[in-house]
């Protein structure tokens, strides 16, 4: 079966060669980590891993590297000997990985073939692999499993749209899946999909959803305001949509002009749009800046072109906006914002977010919005009516305090399997 995945693989890699060329030259992104996903480390990477007690984590971009800090920062208490390596799918995964400074090793993670895993398990030798959410790489699974290493998927999640998929093909699923020690689930639509998909039961566990374990130290607001050029004694309202997708800068800026005293924060999910947000924001006539060339005080929108700072812009902001929601993306998270006890509103497509969303829902801790219309009579009802605003931000931060826990839980199968190996 491996050898037939393996093959189609390579099929696919001759066929398509041509693209994939053309794809690396016209993206410097994927130039950059090229030598990453076939293993080409330098002489000073695989010196200085050589011989560390290894544990691999693997997020695939911005979202799962913020849900590993969380886990990193456990691990490093409970096991401060070990070191940690992080992979990631994605160019912007990664640099937020290194803006962190959290994490002692850095890479892309390696195309998925049997050969290139190989190679990499042999250089990083790691005790321990932790996979984020959904990362369901069968080579990974398959030669950790031969070379007698513990892989963990943990605060793993199966969307809708993934089950329908992943049941076509329950034959292919079911025999690598099982490779897997331990799925530690963050909701018990999970539990049951494993099921469903043919994993032995006793690799299933639930814990709860990590991301509410999320915590921000050290917030300096005043130091924000001054990274941002906004000036708080203004006293201008801040609305911060974070996490965009295109056609949602179009709507919301279709709409800021009937907000008054009001900032706009922007931050879209994937920084290589910022040049089309640009050509939108000029073409509705605003006065903008970008957070890398801060240069004056007083602008209508703030567009963040620099990753790393849409936590930092939930922290000074007014109400927040989730976006990948009135898109097709299926929602991002909202635990962020509502952690700093902010009045959160997204939209309805939210089906990668669903547990949360749906408690959030049911304790009218958010405000659901089909349109660009309803969104903005979502932002001047908080603007306006500071009673409604305080009882969605409390009804928000109410759910966040009672799931609290999954990481303890994680923490704990995490050391009970690798003291298994050891």
């Amino acid at each position: 079966m491996f050898f037939i995945y393996n093959l189609l693989l390579v099929i696919a890699i001759v066929l398509f060669f041509p693209l994939i060329i053309f794809k690396i030259l016209s993206n410097k992104n994927l130039k950059i980590g090229l030598k990453d996903r076939l293993t080409l480390y330098s002489s000073d990477f695989k010196n200085s891993i050589k011989n560390k007690k290894i544990i691999w984590i693997h997020s695939s971009s911005v979202g799962e590297v913020n849900i590993a800090e969380i886990l990193v920062k456990k691990l490093k208490k409970n096991f401060p000997s070990h070191h940690i390596l992080i992979t990631t799918m994605t160019y912007t995964g990664y640099i937020n990985a290194i803006n962190k400074k959290l994490f002692d090793y850095i890479t892309i993670v390696p195309f998925d073939t049997s050969f290139l895993i190989k190679r990499f398990l042999k250089i990083t030798n790691p005790e321990i692999v932790l996979i984020t959410e959904t990362e369901f790489w069968p080579n990974i699974f398959y030669q950790s499993y031969k070379k007698n290493i513990p892989l963990i998927v943990y605060n793993c999640r199966i969307s809708d749209k993934s089950i329908k998929n992943y049941l076509k093909f329950r034959f292919f699923f079911s025999k690598f899946l099982n490779y897997c020690n331990k799925f530690i689930c963050q909701n018990l639509e999970t539990v049951e999909r494993l099921k469903k998909l043919g994993v032995q039961e006793d690799k299933i566990e639930y814990s709860g959803n990590i991301k509410f374990d999320f915590e921000y130290e050290n917030i300096d607001k005043s130091e924000i305001y001054k990274i941002f050029g906004i000036n708080p004694e203004n006293k201008k309202f801040i609305l911060t949509c974070g996490s965009t997708h295109a056609p949602e800068e179009e709507k919301i800026l279709s709409i800021f002009n009937r907000l008054k005293d009001t900032i706009l924060i922007l931050a879209p999910r994937h920084v290589n749009r910022i040049k089309e947000i640009e050509e939108l924001i000029k073409k509705f006539d605003y006065s903008y800046v970008k957070l890398s060339e801060i240069n004056k005080n007083e602008f209508e929108i703030l567009l963040i072109d620099k990753i790393g700072y849409l936590i930092k812009a939930y922290a000074i902001s007014d109400v927040c906006f989730i976006g990948g929601s009135l898109s097709l993306t299926g929602g991002h998270n909202p635990i962020e914002a509502i952690y700093f006890k902010k009045p959160v509103i997204s939209g309805k497509n939210i089906f990668n977010f669903y547990d949360i969303y749906k408690q959030l829902k049911e304790n009218n801790g958010v405000i659901l919005v089909d349109n660009e219309n309803e969104l903005l009579n979502a932002i001047e009802k908080i603007k306006k009516d500071k009673n409604f605003a305080k009882k969605i931000t409390e009804n928000g931060y109410n759910v966040y305090l009672k799931n609290r826990g999954a990481i303890e839980k994680t923490i704990k199968i995490i050391t009970e399997v690798l003291s298994h190996y050891n």
